[in-house]
């Protein structure tokens, strides 16, 4: 059979007229030139084309780009499967996003905030340093006692008489005291930076740094003396140390010896000759305190 009836009645003149093919799968005749069988919808070609959907009515293999089965005319339903898969990997990104940000990042970034010292805008501020002024030392000039000159006594010519001779007497000469020697150091006294007079510290996890300037270019075996001063049990406390750097930080178990009446610590710096030594090479700088609660 050639063309089929319904080709015959619009296409008389049809170039497949005269011929026959037919479907490899289940043997019916097709139309010259379909791809698709009409019969079980299978692909007459070598492999399935894409384009092609089956109807959920007849169970026929029809091109994707229509909106009605040509063979039942039932309307084309569309997959639901791209959509739910579009969903789900949507869905997944904004859970991924939301622990990344949420639970990892964010409560992160904000306890490294939390644990940044405070830094008030005083301490920024240039603050004034005692100097000490050296009072010059008086020198009282001794002046020497007056000495009597010896009276000479007239000499008789009759009769020779011993001659009083005068006889010299010490001079007393001025000597001058010596004044009193002040102590010379080869550098001047350290000016501190922070934290200041009044600065308050509260909680136990607070990282307090001492910062101060330096005072010149030290030697190799000398460097700075940090003394820390505070109340603990009643009684007056010292802490020592010896650094090299322009800062030194407050031992963090200094929180829980402190007085909670008196939480105060005093502290001064002063450059001293090597650790064990301990000379001053400086006068003792201003002493400073802050409060830590």
């Amino acid at each position: 059979m050639g063309c089929d009836e319904q080709c015959a009645r619009h296409c008389r003149g049809c170039q497949f007229r005269g011929r026959s093919m037919r479907c490899r799968h289940c043997g019916a005749e097709m139309r010259p030139g379909s791809e698709i069988c009409s019969n079980c919808g299978g692909s007459v070609g070598g492999r399935r084309r894409r384009g092609y959907v089956v109807c959920r009515h007849c169970g026929r293999r029809v091109r994707a780009s229509g909106r009605l089965c040509p063979a039942c005319g039932a309307e084309l339903r569309r997959s639901w499967r791209p959509l739910v898969l579009g969903a789900f990997a949507v869905c997944l990104v904004a859970a991924g996003y939301y622990v990344v940000t949420q639970i990892v990042t964010i409560p992160r970034i904000r306890q490294e905030v939390e644990r940044l010292p405070t830094v008030s805008l005083v301490e920024l501020l240039p603050q004034p340093t005692a100097t000490r002024t050296v009072a010059p030392t008086r020198v009282t000039e001794v002046r020497p006692t007056p000495t009597r000159i010896p009276t000479m006594t007239p000499v008789s010519t009759s009769t020779p008489t011993p001659v009083a001779t005068a006889t010299p007497t010490a001079t007393a000469t001025p000597t001058r005291r010596p004044a009193t020697a002040t102590p010379a150091f080869p550098y001047a006294g350290v000016e501190l930076v922070a934290p200041a007079t009044g600065t308050e510290f509260a909680g136990a996890d607070q990282v307090i740094m001492l910062s101060w300037k330096a005072a010149g270019a030290l030697g190799e075996d000398e460097g700075y003396g940090v003394t820390l001063r505070y109340q603990a049990n009643g009684q007056p406390q010292t802490i020592e140390a010896w650094v090299r750097e322009t800062s030194w930080r407050v031992p963090a178990d200094l929180h829980g010896k402190l007085d909670a009446a008196r939480p105060t610590v005093e502290w001064s710096v002063q450059v001293t000759k090597g650790a064990s030594d301990g000379a001053p090479l400086s006068p003792a700088s201003a002493t400073w305190s802050f409060t830590w609660r």
